[in-house]
Parts: C-alpha cells; structure tokens; sequence
C-alpha cells in the first residue's frame, strides 16, 4: 500500500500496490507527487539561485542523511518525508524529485513509527482487515 498524508490537511492519498518493487512503487510516486505539484500555487517570491540553494540547504541542516542534490534547483515546492530505505535513496528517484522541486527527507534507522504516513497506514490495514470476512463468514483476524 503507497500511502501519502499531507498533515496540514489531514488528507490521506491511498494506492493499492501488487508489489513493493522500487519501479513500481516510484512510478505511483511521480504519479500522485506529480498531481500533487500540480494543485500547489506558483511560489510568490523568485529567489535568486544563492537564497534558493540555502532555501533548500535549511531544510536539510543537521540531517545525516544528505542525498547529493542537482546543480540546477527549481523554487521548492514539496518537502517529503520517507523511510530511511535504500530503495528510497536510488539516484534517477532523487533526481526526478529535485526536478519537480521535492525535497525528499528520511526518518531514522528503525524510525519509520516517526513517519506519520507509515501510522496512517497501520490503522488503514487494521480496518481493512477486520471489515473483510474469511469465505466462511467468520472474521479475518
């Protein structure tokens, strides 16, 4: 399950995935991230390329996990946070979020109870589950 909250909002965008293969689960990535993008108001103030680069450098000041970002950045638009996976960290992924001007940041080693998406999830799954019953009628545990 791909699952994205914005936590302003409270919205909850949720993707039923066959599988958990990084192809896959990038490609419903862009898909949604690209949408997303799409609704955002154009930013109101145009930075010039130094206050931009130290616009996105803040947001990335004392994490220890620091992708090496593209030469060329756009005005950033969307911050998002992810499990310090290393699927998460391939190379075309990062490069494809710093060209739409998202600035994926990660949680922790062992702290993805940290992501509040990976929360939302857990209680989505727990409803799914007990709303299904077994072919026998009885309910899946």
């Amino acid at each position: 399950m791909l699952t994205l909250l914005h936590p302003k909002t409270v919205q909850v965008r949720v993707r039923g995935v066959t599988n958990t293969r990084n192809e896959t689960l990038h490609g419903r990535l862009k898909t949604e991230l690209a949408a997303i993008v799409d609704t955002l108001p154009e930013p109101t103030t145009r930075l010039n390329a130094d206050n931009n680069r130290a616009l996105w450098e803040s947001w990335r000041s004392g994490l220890t996990v620091k992708p090496t970002r593209s030469t060329e950045l756009p005005p950033l638009r969307l911050l998002l946070v992810m499990d310090n996976l290393v699927g998460h960290k391939n190379s075309a992924w990062l490069v494809w979020c710093f060209q739409q001007g998202i600035l994926p940041l990660y949680t922790p080693v062992a702290g993805s109870w940290l992501n509040m998406a990976e929360s939302v999830q857990r209680i989505l799954n727990g409803w799914f589950w007990r709303l299904h019953k077994a072919p026998g009628g009885e309910a899946l545990k």
